[in-house]
């Protein structure tokens, strides 16, 4: 599930960069709307769900730099 999760989240960080960068007021709201709405996308593909209890974690690196823990 936390892979799912953070497979879901990976465009949040351009969306939101975006959204901080424009000055139009309803734009930046169209943006964020974007943002929330993108989390709504199944993601259902991976292969294993990862197992927190035995000390698994997911880390993914994004080309901006973003990290995800």
């Amino acid at each position: 599930m936390l892979e799912a999760l953070a497979g879901m989240a990976q465009v949040n960080p351009y969306i939101m960069n975006a959204a901080a960068l424009t000055e139009d007021p309803i734009e930046r709201m169209k943006l964020l709307i974007t943002a929330s709405v993108s989390h709504m996308e199944p993601c259902n593909t991976f292969e294993k769900p990862l197992n927190p209890v035995i000390g698994e974690t997911y880390h993914a690196y994004m080309e901006d730099g973003t990290q995800i823990y």
